[in-house]
């Protein structure tokens, strides 16, 4: 499963690698302590 969600600027290949993107679920340091409630309700994509 891929997913990318950014905001404007600075771009997605700040902190990932552009070889790599969207290979992890990534999200910023204020949104951690909520990971296991944001993946939780994911749902996949066809």
């Amino acid at each position: 499963m891929s997913l990318e969600i950014a905001t404007d600027g600075p771009g997605f290949a700040v902190d990932e690698d552009v070889e790599t993107l969207g290979e992890k679920f990534v999200l910023p340091p204020f949104l951690e302590a909520q990971r296991s409630k944001i993946v939780a309700n994911l749902k996949p994509i066809d």
